[in-house]
């Protein structure tokens, strides 16, 4: 068993004596338009059950043109190997930190009974939690989370028993794996700078599962449980995962409106670990930017979102980890090509050094020159955040450019993102002016435009262009700056006061 699935197992053992010092998180309603469970409880005459685990999180998502709305499904793991899929309210998740901080955590659940209709099955009896106790072992700092060095992941391509059809040959699932423009693992290294990779991954030849599409179909997305279940077992002789990091699982059929990418606790081949996992159906692995979208979720990474303010993920133009369609590049071979991902995310996983990054917390004018996400090398900075007072949210400054993986972005411009880590997209683009269209001009900050918080005396100007990026003041806090609207202007004229 690997080391770190040893420490979580034995925290939840060791822990559960000390359930009284670990923080309650409080009870609420259900939202309905949230996950689906699939495990049959014991009883559904309302009568609570206390289960203990580690959560995992997995995210859906649809492809243009679906009428699914984004979900979240949330797993707990047993110490005796069970799993049970939970429907966690939104202001539970929230009051726990987010999904993301969630993921992985040791806890324990009450929850209770309830029937849910499904369309296309009998009545089951879904795992719904009345309240959250997270144990208090120790979260991973950040320097342990960060992803780093090879990370090899393995496709299995699983056909349906009542599907014969192979979409695409095995040459083509290898080939996805390149190290050469748009294989993954060339997208990987550049997002990451050369921290990351996934050189050693594979792809082995397709397997057939012991039931058809209708086996494995629900309301909610698909039963991922018996999916991921079958698919390692009908793909076991050719595989020895220990030796992967993620799986990433093929398959012949739609089984569902979703992709699917996150995390699993999974044994295989004699080792329990939590896997990076995701589910594709036919569309999904014709355009390598779904792919790239769901292994985000497996290292991590949640949705972002644009400024809207609607329960759509997909409309942030700025990021594969949001809208992965538009104003990306297209191959010939592997269709829509992934864009990169927003300065917050590379921060997430470690591929921003803290030499490249400004954090802004306390009184003053700040004035930092910062290159685009997609230059490689830079003497520069990365990204600036901008802490918003006596909360845990803040802004973040990046600078985005038509190159490389971002070649078909809207622009050359400073992006401004509100970060709030507890939301269920945790990074919202700002855009004061259309708030639905991320790609204007609003969402776009030029030489002489500033953005402003004036209730917390925050502004944020653009002050001169450089040749791979812009040089922007920050005045934060009462620096005797006088602020006006809070919308950006087309000059530094329309200000009360000119930066200098």
């Amino acid at each position: 068993m690997k080391p770190i699935a040893t420490r979580l197992l034995l925290v939840f053992v060791s822990m559960v004596v000390l359930l009284s010092c670990a923080a309650t998180v409080g009870s609420a309603e259900r939202d309905r338009g949230e996950q689906r469970a699939t495990r049959v409880l014991p009883s559904d005459d309302g009568t609570q059950e206390r289960l203990g685990g580690v959560i995992t999180v997995v995210w859906g998502n649809v492809r243009p043109g679906g009428s699914a709305v984004a979900n979240e499904r949330f797993f707990l793991h047993e110490a005796s190997g069970a799993e049970t899929e939970l429907l966690i309210p939104p202001d539970l998740v929230r009051a726990a930190g987010g999904a993301r901080r969630l993921s992985g955590r040791a806890v324990e659940v009450r929850l209770f009974s309830t029937r849910l209709a499904y369309a296309k099955r009998n009545p089951e009896v879904a795992a719904v939690v009345r309240s959250l106790r997270i144990l208090p072992n120790r979260p991973a700092t950040k320097a342990a989370k960060a992803v780093t060095g090879p990370q090899p992941w393995v496709s299995i391509l699983c056909k349906f028993s009542d599907v014969t059809a192979e979409p695409k040959s095995l040459s083509y699932f290898q080939g996805m794996y390149s190290s050469s423009y748009p294989g993954l693992d060339h997208y990987w290294r550049e997002l990451s700078y050369d921290n990351a990779n996934v050189s050693g991954s594979a792809a082995v030849a397709w397997v057939t599962l012991p039931h058809p599409v209708s086996h494995y179909a629900t309301s909610g997305g698909g039963d991922l449980g018996a999916l991921l279940a079958d698919c390692t077992a009908a793909a076991d002789p050719y595989v020895f995962f220990p030796d992967f990091v993620g799986i990433n699982m093929m398959f012949n059929e739609q089984f569902g409106p979703y992709a699917w990418g996150g995390r699993q606790w999974v044994s295989l081949d004699g080792q329990s670990k939590i896997y990076r996992v995701t589910w594709e159906p036919p569309w999904g692995y014709s355009n390598v930017a779904v792919i790239a979208h769901e292994m985000g979720h497996g290292f991590g990474l949640p949705h972002s979102n644009n400024a809207d303010g609607d329960s759509n993920p997909y409309d942030n133009p700025w990021d594969v980890m949001s809208d992965s369609w538009y104003w990306a590049l297209h191959d010939s071979t592997y269709g829509t090509v992934g864009k990169g991902t927003i300065a917050y995310h590379l921060d997430i996983l470690g591929w921003i050094a803290p030499a490249k990054k400004l954090d802004i917390d306390s009184m003053g004018i700040y004035t930092a020159t910062l290159d685009n996400l997609e230059l490689q090398s830079t003497i520069n900075l990365r990204l600036v955040t901008v802490q918003i007072p006596d909360s845990t949210m803040y802004y973040t400054v990046e600078v985005r450019d038509r190159a490389g993986y971002d070649g078909s972005l809207p622009d050359f411009a400073v992006v401004i993102h509100e970060v709030w880590p507890s939301r269920k997209e945790e990074a919202w683009l700002v855009d004061p002016v259309n708030p639905d269209n991320g790609a204007d001009e609003g969402a776009m900050w030029r030489v002489g435009e500033c953005f402003e918080d004036v209730a917390n005396e925050i502004e944020i100007c653009v002050q001169s262009a450089t040749t791979e990026g812009f040089t922007v003041q920050v005045f934060y806090g009462d620096t005797g700056k006088i602020f006006t609207d809070g919308f950006e202007g087309g000059g530094t004229g329309d200000w009360s006061t000119i930066s200098p």
